[in-house]
């Protein structure tokens, strides 16, 4: 749920600079052009250095009263001295400029009435770039979030690249059409933008232009609203590149680039990887102190520590930001930091801090509506949702839900529709809607692994892994041309030093001296190039033979991974079928389903938890059994009845370990559930996990009304005693059961190695 901000301004802010007059003047030649008007004549020529000198008070930072009155006073002199010379073509940019000037002195009305007659100058045929010029002014006087507007935006944006074609302009041409394509994006005709977009690209490459970072983003972002992910990462990854080579490493187009390839890392689920590249956006904004770059990485950083798992970490960011920074008066940064803590308190699980600002939420998406982007408006629909459900009020996340829907496009939105489909799910299962419910489930496990297809992994690192080498390479080629330099420096101060030895020593003897010298270095010189050859072989054997090595154990890995992938899909197909089928069984038959449903689940569960980690040979027991009691307690719809105290120390199994335990764990808790309350009493149950030296100790109790004669536990167990029983001889653990005050289950086995269970050993 993290937040893209378009480069339309920037592009506009950038370049306007540079329309009018391909020439402009810089601070040091101001007072040479002052000084020549004194003594020129008003001619051509004077007009042009007036209009230069208006256009350099036009484009200084910032909006001071000075900087505009000394523009209007150079504008004035050249409309003017042009009453003499009467050149249309004068004419038409001083019309131009007095539109800039008047826009930027907020008197838009003045200023579109400027650049209307500088259009109507510049329309004759004999001015086609400064035709280009005036139709990219106009353009500003459209807002790009109005549907509407954005229309006459790209209307005038084509007439621009049209003018500038008939000019021959390829620089121009190929700025006006990065312009067109990041309008279409912004209206989401994301194909149109990509092909756009490459003409671009084509047009600066004839054109000798190198600095095409701020092109390949957009199309990336133009693949991203498509969902071609991988694309988008690939030329996000070639602007970065392209940012690096050229040095350009704390502008705004930087940061953005940043902001944008950690936006498609998120929508990949590669959270930490997202959050480094976050952090270099972030801290581009705070060392330029541009506060809407520090809000807008800001508030994306704060969603991705959400999503990593990480609320105690985002709390404190937030709260870093707002103590830090005053908000900017733009309401999208309000939503965007309200809704970063409405999730950390969803994580956190405080429902009454996060009912708090899900109201504030509310409120706040109702007054802005009109001034919200669809996806600032998407994202806030579904934290809404998410945060009603998961505090159980399932009914008032519908209307939300569908004001999501009425808003999206047909085509999904993978990382949101994700969210969409789980939200529905969970409401009618609540509901016990369970055929729509199981519709919904279905739905969202097709979008979640669309993106974690084997293929597409693959691909994804590989354009990682393909920046990172070309980015040693640049830095390689940077040092050997400093090399090179010192080299070449050193040759010339030592020629020089032979030169005054030689003119110093013109004795046969030192002449002599000096060839052996010379014959010394050469040998000595010699020498380091066949070492410096040597040393280069062995380095170059040992990189081959360490990424030979690494590539088989990266496929090792890639293998284990689609072997745990596949059977955690058979397993949750299997769960799926036993759920439709339950709903026609009553009685025993019912309760023998939903008892396989939640041992296959514990098993399924293990499964994707591994294809999932980094790290496939174990399972870490802490977060995985927190997600499978919270599972079970929701398939018995036991909220508010039963409480669960969870005390797991942070261990990890392998999994010839881990499936025994996970299903020894299930048919305990399922049995207190069941059976430790009935009437439908009040509990709690217990499940602890620790660790002395090499044994682990596991207890799980209730409070309920017990489970018989301990004494005789083994003599006509129930079915789950007896699975439990000879799950316990595949742990080589030993299980003893106790009947104070409820149910107690002790179990302790020896932690095996990783390496062992694994089949190594």
């Amino acid at each position: 749920m993290v937040m893209r901000r378009k480069l339309t301004a920037f592009l506009a802010l950038s370049c306007l600079g540079c329309l009018l007059n391909a020439q402009q003047i810089t601070s040091s030649q101001v007072s040479t052009f002052k000084n020549s008007l004194h003594s020129a004549r008003q001619d051509a020529d004077h007009i042009d250095r007036l209009l230069r000198l208006g256009e350099y008070y036009i484009n200084r930072p910032g909006e001071k009263k000075v900087d505009i009155d000394s523009a209007f006073y150079f504008l004035d002199m050249a409309r003017q001295s042009n009453v003499v010379l009467k050149s249309r073509g004068m004419q038409g940019r001083i019309f131009l400029l007095l539109s800039q000037l008047y826009r930027e002195s907020q008197k838009k009305d003045l200023g579109r009435q400027y650049v209307e007659k500088a259009i109507a100058v510049f329309e004759n045929g004999r001015f086609p770039s400064l035709l280009g010029d005036a139709y990219i002014e106009l353009n500003q006087y459209y807002y790009v979030h109005d549907l509407i507007d954005i229309k006459f935006k790209i209307a005038a944006v084509k007439n621009a690249v049209s003018a500038y074609h008939a000019a021959g302009n390829l620089q121009r041409e190929a700025y006006a059409l990065q312009l067109q394509g990041d309008l279409l994006c912004n209206s989401k005709n994301s194909e149109e933008a990509i092909q756009v977009l490459k003409m671009s690209l084509e047009l600066y490459r004839r054109s000798g232009r190198m600095d095409v970072q701020g092109v390949y983003d957009l199309i990336g972002t133009s693949y991203h609203d498509m969902g071609n992910y991988r694309e988008a990462l690939r030329y996000g990854l070639m602007a970065l590149n392209t940012a690096d080579k050229l040095h350009d490493d704390t502008s705004g187009l930087t940061s953005t680039i940043y902001n944008r390839i950690a936006i498609t890392l998120y929508s990949l689920k590669e959270y930490t990887k997202a959050l480094g590249y976050f952090k270099r956006s972030f801290a581009i904004g705070e060392r330029n102190g541009d506060i809407e770059t520090i809000f807008l990485a800001g508030t994306n950083l704060s969603s991705c520590l959400n999503a990593a798992d990480k609320p105690l970490e985002q709390l404190r960011f937030l709260k870093y930001l707002e103590k830090k920074y005053q908000r900017p008066g733009n309401a999208v940064f309000s939503v965007m930091i309200t809704r970063g803590f409405l999730g950390t308190y969803i994580k956190l699980k405080q429902f009454g801090m996060g009912g708090k600002y899900c109201d504030q939420l509310i409120n706040m998406v109702t007054i802005n509506k009109n001034n919200l982007s669809i996806g600032v408006l998407r994202n806030s629909y579904i934290s809404i949702s998410l945060f009603y459900t998961a505090s159980g009020q399932y009914k008032k996340a519908v209307p939300f839900l569908q004001a999501f829907k009425k808003i999206t496009p047909a085509y999904p939105i993978m990382n949101v529709s994700q969210s969409y489909e789980l939200e529905w799910f969970k409401i009618d299962q609540a509901a016990k809607r369970y055929p729509s419910a199981i519709r919904h489930y279905m739905t969202y496990k097709t979008y979640q692994d669309s993106l974690y297809t084997e293929q597409n992994t693959k691909e994804i690192r590989y354009l990682e892994a393909q920046f990172e080498s070309d980015k040693k390479s640049n830095e390689l080629k940077l040092k050997d041309q400093h090399i090179g330099m010192l080299k070449q420096q050193q040759f010339v101060q030592t020629i020089r030093v032979a030169h005054a030895d030689l003119i110093k020593n013109l004795t046969l003897g030192g002449i002599v001296l000096l060839f052996i010298f010379a014959g010394i270095l050469y040998w000595l010189y010699h020498n380091k190039q066949l070492t410096n050859k040597i040393i280069l072989s062995k380095n170059e054997l040992l990189e081959k033979t360490l990424s030979e090595k690494n590539s088989l154990i990266l496929e090792k890995e890639w293998l284990l991974k689609e072997v745990h992938h596949r059977v955690k899909n058979n397993l949750q197909t299997v769960v799926s079928l036993l759920e439709s089928q339950a709903i026609y069984l009553k009685n025993d038959a019912l309760h023998a389903i939903e008892s396989s449903q939640h041992r296959i689940y514990a098993m399924s569960l293990i499964h994707q938890k591994l294809y999932q980690s980094e790290d496939i040979k174990t399972l870490e027991m802490k977060s995985y059994l927190a997600e499978f009691l919270s599972y079970l307690a929701e398939s018995f719809d036991s909220r508010g009845k039963i409480f669960f105290v969870v005390n797991i120390e942070p261990i990890e199994l392998g999994i010839a370990q881990a499936i025994p335990l996970a299903l020894i764990i299930n048919e305990a808790v399922t049995n207190s559930i069941k059976h430790a309350f009935p009437g439908m009493t009040a509990g709690t149950i217990s499940v602890s996990m620790s660790r002395i030296g090499n044994d682990i100790t596991v207890v799980l109790a209730d409070n309920g009304i017990g489970i018989g004669d301990v004494t005789n536990i083994n003599d006509g167990a129930s079915l789950g005693i007896q699975l439990m029983q000879g799950l316990c001889g595949d742990l080589e653990a030993t299980i003893t059961f106790e009947n104070l005050s409820g149910t107690k289950i002790i179990l302790t086995f020896a932690l095996e190695s990783i390496f062992e269970t694994a089949g190594f050993i």
